[in-house]
């Protein structure tokens, strides 16, 4: 079962089809197990969010759904795709480089635990 349910029509809303930008429902059949975002098409250097709910992860959707994103993108006349990643997501990190995906730096995250004051 899905542990982020995540409905298309949610999804959609979330992030509108807009000139600039391109949302994609990934299913599997009728289910929707995550979705891929095109995003700062105009700039020509395309931005890509993409999630797959934790059950269908390391399947083969989101390799399809990059591949097929990245045709669209040149379509649309994009020259360079980026994407951010978790540090410590190995899985997601090996398949972006399998695809052609090279670390262009990495980013430090910091946080702050605030006590109550």
């Amino acid at each position: 079962m899905l542990t982020r349910a995540i409905t298309e029509e949610k999804a959609l809303k979330m992030i509108r089809n807009e000139e600039d930008r391109k949302c994609y429902c990934i299913k599997l059949g009728n289910l929707p197990v995550g979705y891929i975002v095109l995003m700062d098409i105009k700039s020509k250097t395309g931005r890509i969010v993409i999630m797959i709910d934790e059950p269908f992860t390391n399947k083969g959707y989101g390799a399809r759904s990059l591949f097929l994103l990245e045709k669209e993108a040149a379509k649309l006349g994009v020259e360079k795709l980026t994407l951010e990643v978790r540090t410590d997501n190995a899985p997601a990190i090996s398949l972006y480089k399998k695809l052609g995906f090279n670390l262009k730096y990495k980013e430090v995250v910091m946080e702050k635990i605030l006590s109550k004051y």
